[in-house]
């Protein structure tokens, strides 16, 4: 029996139409009308192709398809251990905001199924839509510095992100289209140059670091496999200095308030918004927060070997782990929601069983795969060894990786026809409570206003954050209410309806417990940090409110063990002042 599949020869079912559609407006799609304005349109897409292309992936296995038994098998094992998980609808739904779980996992299976069927025609578009997204993304990043899109959202930190939401993921797209456009530059290098400049500078404006070399080691390994003439090489050279150097005044200008400052002897905070400029400044922080992350992933894989702690639990998995050092390259209070690696996030969320069906599907798709489309595919899973899932790459990666390896489709029957509208009218469904709750949580950001959060928290029963936000409205309310009771003891309630969405969750915890403290209910407030403090050890909030709590006791004694711990993570003048207070008055009362 081969192992292979036999190539395509004639015109498949799927419409390639949709298709393109999907591969452009995954990394495009965006709105401020919605809380998650990068996410949600990208989530509602992926859920739209989920229950259009699992259909395809079922008559796929009944033709005797391999492959796609071995993608059935990695949604299978997925979902036993999303059923075993600590937190089975979490696991289900995924984060918040990230959205990594069950349902992610079948997207990405439903996307590589759907681009399997596509004619060579098909394939052709798909690369052309692609193509056009990334060069989309690409001017939005080169405007990014000189634009201001706070407004829009477009560059909280000042790094290019496109309209992907994310630096990181945002190099990802822009370094996997140079594998469609090097080729096309190869053919026509005076219509290709200009695009393939504007990337690179794109790169290089994003301050990924990962990304960034693996553009060099990209256009470095095609000009030695090509050979081109010295004119295209020289071209090639080119585009890379303009990429590399050319945006070098933006760390000039950055560094200048950091260098008055150090010359004011007052703390120094890097700004810069190049890759080269953090590849130069040899910051650790971001790979030594990687380590200590997936070191955790690897502890965590020991606890639950076979299954895992449920897809996209990895924060649940790994925060109870923290150790100092990753404490301190991160922050305290930032959680890695993702690995950061794609190995280690499936190892540590579906176990070792789940990691191997997805080894062995991924392997069988790539051995099948060939043309631009697979280089597209094997480099941006490449770099999802360092750089997060997010919607609007991951899925694209899969997409090319399926229309890399298409095989000779049959058509579909009405039984599947009928399983493709139940199933994408399910999805539309899901979608548009899913819109409409994001909605009413963006108008309760604006408004503050109360109706729209109470809407957003039931719209989006499984995640606890619009519960949040309905009790910081009730606590404006009792503040603007001179401290009422009612709408204080409102607040209360609802802080501890948003724990049990999700107990593991130490910022809950902590939001509960600054809540407890500021109206004077120590012994609760107590209890909160503490368990804030199961879940994160070395939370600062954690830490600093146990601090407080026991100031506030005259257990002085008590308090200075939690304000030390804090010190080592942040050294900040409150934790200063609190430390100083607590050993000054515990000598006092000694």
């Amino acid at each position: 029996m081969p192992l292979v599949e036999p190539e395509v020869t004639v015109a498949p079912t799927a419409s390639w139409a949709a298709v393109c559609a999907l591969a452009f407006l995954l990394p495009v799609a965006f709105s401020t009308s919605v809380f998650s304005g990068f996410w949600s349109p990208k989530a509602v897409l992926l859920l739209l192709a989920t229950g259009w292309g699992l259909p395809l992936l079922l008559a796929q296995v009944r033709e005797g398809s391999r492959q796609a038994a071995a993608a059935l098998v990695v949604m299978v094992v997925a979902l036993v251990a999303t059923l075993l998980s600590p937190s089975p609808l979490l696991s289900f739904v995924g984060a918040y905001n990230l959205g990594t779980g069950w349902l992610y996992v079948a997207g990405l299976v439903a996307c590589w199924a759907i681009a399997r069927r596509l004619s060579s025609v098909g394939v052709n578009r798909l690369e052309q839509a692609l193509i056009a997204a990334v060069l989309g993304n690409v001017v939005i990043g080169l405007l990014t510095p000189f634009v201001d899109f706070y407004v829009l959202r477009l560059d909280p930190d000042g790094h290019a992100q496109g309209l992907v939401g994310n630096p990181g993921p945002y190099g990802v797209l822009l370094v996997c289209g140079m594998t469609l456009l090097l080729p096309r530059f190869a053919n026509r290098p005076a219509r290709w140059l200009l695009p393939i400049i504007a990337t690179a500078a794109a790169v290089e404006l994003s301050a990924s670091r990962g990304p960034f070399l693996a553009m060099l080691g990209l256009v470095g390994a095609f000009v030695l496999v090509k050979r081109p003439r010295v004119m295209v090489t020289a071209m090639l050279v080119a585009a890379v200095v303009v990429g590399v150097g050319g945006m070098q005044y933006l760390l000039e200008r950055d560094e200048q308030p950091d260098r008055e400052a150090q010359a004011q002897g007052l703390p120094v905070e890097t700004t810069t918004r190049t890759a080269t400029g953090r590849i130069a400044a040899g910051s650790e922080a971001g790979g030594r927060a990687r380590i200590e992350a997936w070191r955790a992933g690897a502890e965590a894989l020991g606890e639950r070997p076979l299954l895992g702690w449920g897809p996209g639990r990895f924060r649940e998995a790994t925060a109870s782990r923290r150790t100092v050092g990753f404490a301190r390259a991160e922050g305290g209070d930032r959680l890695f929601l993702d690995a950061h690696n794609i190995v280690v996030e499936y190892g540590t969320t579906t176990g070792v069983l789940g990691l191997t069906a997805m080894a062995v599907w991924l392997s069988g798709a790539f051995r099948r795969a060939r043309g631009p489309l697979s280089w597209f595919a094997a480099v941006g899973l490449s770099l999802h060894l360092v750089e997060p899932m997010i919607f609007g790459v991951t899925p694209l990666l899969f997409l090319a990786l399926g229309a890399a390896g298409r095989v000779v489709a049959t058509p579909v029957g009405r039984s599947i026809r009928m399983s493709q509208l139940v199933g994408t009218f399910a999805s539309a469904t899901l979608s548009m409570g899913l819109l409409l709750g994001d909605f009413h949580y963006e108008q309760a950001r604006l408004d503050y206003a109360l109706p729209d959060a109470t809407s957003a928290a039931r719209l989006l029963a499984p995640w606890p954050d619009p519960v949040g936000m309905e009790a910081r409205i009730h606590l404006l309310e009792a503040i603007v209410a001179d401290d009422d009771p009612e709408q204080v003891a409102a607040s209360r309630r609802l802080r501890a309806a948003a724990i049990r969405r999700d107990p593991t969750d130490p910022g809950l915890w902590n939001d509960a417990g600054e809540l407890d403290l500021s109206y004077g209910q120590l012994e609760s407030a107590e209890r909160r940090f503490q368990a804030a403090l199961r879940n994160n050890p070395w939370s600062t909030r954690g830490l600093v409110g146990l601090g407080r709590v026991r100031v506030f006791q005259h257990r002085y004694a008590d308090a200075v063990a939690p304000l030390r711990r804090a010190r080592m993570v942040e050294d900040t003048p409150e934790v200063e002042r609190l430390l100083d207070l607590a050993l000054h008055r515990g000598r006092r009362t000694r």
